[in-house]
């Protein structure tokens, strides 16, 4: 798969789950392995898939010996015991920069990650099951969600799934945001599909920024620009990642939509003397 077919399929993907937000869960484990084809474009998405197929059976057939398979701690301690006893999928808290944790690919070959690529495994062995695993925005560490009839578990999948308490969330929200904890419903809104995608790659664009890598990063950063069209400070980050990479044309392109986009930006004059250099 090239990876202009990647971000269309990606872009299809977000379009239908805005459509129908509340049929089918959003294919997110299928969203992550698009994002890894600008640097794997050979990318075996079979196998992959396939691996998490057989996740999804050894799960159920761990759930189906609990005394309860319907309700959410037994699936939760179910899942635990596949991805993080049995299989070691763990936080690489040594390196969590390194942008493998970032792809799909990588995070299923390695069993290491971050909460957001963590998540998204356990995201996809839950969706073949019919279990409505949902991710959250949370500050600093994002989260997942598993709702029952009479409570929803908050779940952290940088810890192994660790099920978390309000005190636990009122922590640790306070010490991301230095704010007031609002209450749990709000704490543990279900995070969009795009707001999703927009969290990974801004993990991905970063890592390769810091790295000099400016031709993969301006590749996830295009794709952030494609799913909010509306922000005008992504042509001005594509302005200086092109100009890292060396496409001085492109770059001074971007800038200068900015300016037209943002005639009142705090930064103008500094991107004005960006562009002159660009320029001379």
């Amino acid at each position: 798969m090239q990876p202009r077919e990647a971000r269309e399929e990606l872009l299809q993907l977000l379009s239908a789950g805005a459509a129908s937000p509340e049929s089918e869960p959003f294919p997110l484990d299928r969203a992550g392995l698009l994002l890894a084809v600008d640097e794997y474009p050979f990318l075996p998405f079979a196998l992959y898939e396939a691996q998490l197929d057989e996740y999804a059976a050894r799960t159920s057939e761990a759930v189906g010996a609990s005394p309860s398979p319907d309700e959410p701690r037994a699936q939760l301690a179910a899942l635990r015991r596949v991805l993080f006893e049995d299989e070691g999928f763990h936080g690489n808290r040594e390196q969590y920069y390194d942008v493998r944790n970032s792809y799909l690919n990588e995070v299923l070959d390695r069993k290491l990650g971050i909460p957001i690529s963590l998540a998204a495994v356990m995201v996809g062995v839950a969706r073949r099951l019919g279990w409505r695993l949902e991710p959250v925005n949370f500050p600093n560490h994002f989260l997942l969600r598993l709702a029952g009839p009479d409570e929803v578990l908050a779940v952290d999948p940088f810890h192994g799934g660790l099920i978390l308490g309000f005190d636990d969330l009122e922590e640790r929200w306070r010490a991301a945001t230095g704010l007031p904890c609002p209450p749990l419903g709000a704490l543990l809104q279900p995070a969009s599909p795009s707001a999703v995608m927009v969290r990974m790659l801004n993990n991905i664009w970063m890592v390769h920024a810091n790295s000099r890598r400016y031709p993969l990063a301006v590749l996830a950063k295009e794709k952030i620009a494609l799913i909010e069209p509306h922000n005008p400070a992504h042509d001005r980050d594509l302005g200086y990642l092109l100009a890292g990479a060396r496409e001085v044309d492109r770059a001074a392109q971007y800038l200068a939509r900015y300016l037209e986009r943002a005639p009142g930006a705090p930064d103008r004059d500094l991107i004005l003397s960006h562009l002159d250099q660009l320029r001379a």
